[in-house]
């Protein structure tokens, strides 16, 4: 067993004690830091953690600016009960299903593309409980649909920071979109029969499966042609074009929302992604660098985006004289996240130090065999790396820096880092941190074992159709 392997294990032991024992991830990222900075400073000289402790503060003051900015505008909208009138004309509706569907999937999927961070199913979960859902199906529910929506993540964290990815043009991103097409269009099928199963109900599927269908393909074409335009727009698109399309086609006529509220309710949204768009154009490829081996900076930061929007928008909605609201939200979303904040800055120094052991301990527990070694190992990796951390950008983090080692000069190596990535997205179902931040917004809470009980055969099914085309793409 090599050094690397010993110190990378270790680590994350501490990590995992952190986590399931102690239920304070940032006490058992914290742990491991120290244990890593001590073996790593005694073993090669105290410098050789400076330019990973650069890089971790760049990732973390962007990550942090993208929190905060997207709570700012979450609570702005909050505060105007911008949602309100669109969850009472929903709530209105006599059939349940697609009701769940509208909320979990294609709303959770808008949260997730414009906010992120467990902001989904934090909002959605207290929506659907307030529409009469059992606990234990608003705390499952939500899960399990922010799956295939985190494959592209809070603007593209995940990609952006996680993998370095920046432009559509990348084979990982094509791969991405093709590898997880399939389970776009199985989700909501596995998402009735988890209500089925909650709810106690019983599922009359020659009734429902056409719209099923249509919540598969209204979700899978704006995600599609999202993967063609910018990397930041596919779960923004299919949450909030397919929610539209979904409850056109499928809810009866007396229950669509009209038009009118549409546009009052999403119109803030789709001012931030006509910003966000325009923004990324102009400052993308403007970057900088503290020092020559650093992190690169881009101008470009999404979470000033929402920022500037907010400001605007709540100017535009009410003028001046409702300044002291939007000092109140900054207040506020400071002091919301500042634990939030201080966790995510343990876990990425976190994940920097021990990405200086991860690539050769990587190499060392890596199976042999095309089947393992390319597509089942890589998948596993990312739903190990988010169940742990509670994040797809973390556990890209975590293990991208070997896989990449070990993949190098591979004809291969784009679709093994597409696998990582996309079992980083799902692993999220199943994270302990995403059920304790599910749990505490709703006023019942359901056992965390049972939450994940429920969801592993949703994580187990995607993962085997996901490894599944990655097999046929290998031996087309």
């Amino acid at each position: 067993m090599s050094q690397s392997l010993i110190y990378a294990a270790f680590s994350l032991a501490l990590l995992l004690i952190g986590v399931f024992a102690l239920r304070r991830l940032w006490l058992g990222a914290l742990a491991g830091i120290l244990f890593l900075a001590i073996a790593h400073g005694r073993m090669q000289g105290w410098d050789v953690l400076l330019p990973t402790a650069i890089d971790a503060v760049i990732i973390w003051l962007e990550l942090g600016l993208l929190i905060k900015g997207a709570y700012f505008f979450y609570l702005l909208l909050e505060k105007r009960q911008q949602m309100e009138s669109f969850n009472s004309q929903l709530g209105s509706v006599g059939k349940r299903l697609p009701v769940l569907l509208l909320f979990s999937w294609f709303l959770g999927s808008l949260m997730e593309g414009v906010a992120g961070f467990g902001i989904p199913a934090m909002v959605v979960a207290p929506l659907l409980f307030s529409l009469g859902f059992r606990p234990l199906t608003c705390a499952v529910i939500p899960l399990a649909a922010n799956t295939a929506p985190v494959t592209f993540g809070a603007l593209a964290t995940p990609l952006r920071i996680g993998l370095g990815i920046t432009a559509t043009s990348e084979p990982i991103v094509q791969y991405v979109a093709l590898l997880n097409a399939l389970p776009i269009m199985a989700m909501p099928w596995l998402l009735a029969w988890l209500y089925a199963f909650t709810e106690k109900v019983t599922i009359q599927w020659q009734k429902e499966w056409k719209g099923l269908l249509l919540a598969g393909l209204c979700f899978l074409i704006p995600y599609l042609v999202g993967s063609y335009l910018a990397i930041e727009l596919p779960a923004v698109l299919a949450g909030g074009i397919g929610m539209i399309a979904f409850a056109v086609v499928v809810l009866p006529a007396q229950h669509r929302p009209p038009a009118s509220l549409w546009w009052k309710t999403f119109f803030p949204y789709l001012l931030f992604v006509v910003v966000l768009i325009l923004a990324a154009g102009l400052l993308k490829p403007f970057s900088w660098q503290i020092a020559e081996s650093s992190r690169k900076i881009s101008l470009f930061q999404p979470g000033l985006v929402f920022i500037l929007v907010g400001l605007f928008f709540q100017l535009l909605a009410e003028g001046g004289s409702s300044l002291h609201l939007v000092g109140q939200s900054l207040a506020q979303s400071f002091d919301k996240v500042r634990l939030t904040l201080l966790s995510i800055f343990l876990l990425v120094f976190f994940t920097q130090l021990v990405g200086l052991d991860m690539t050769a301990a990587y190499a060392d527990v890596t199976p042999q065999g095309q089947l393992m070694k390319w597509i089942f190992f890589p998948h596993l990796s990312g739903i190990v790396g988010s169940f742990i951390t509670g994040s797809a950008t973390m556990g890209n983090l975590l293990f991208a820096p070997g896989l990449k080692q070990l993949v190098a000069g591979s004809s291969w190596e784009a679709i093994s880092l597409a696998l990582l990535h996309s079992g980083s997205a799902l692993g999220n179902a199943i994270s302990l941190q995403n059920i304790l931040m599910v749990q505490s917004v709703l006023p019942t809470e359901a056992e965390e074992a049972r939450i994940m009980q429920l969801n592993m055969p949703v994580v187990a099914a995607y993962m085997a159709m996901v490894c599944a085309i990655a097999w046929l793409i290998m031996h087309w």
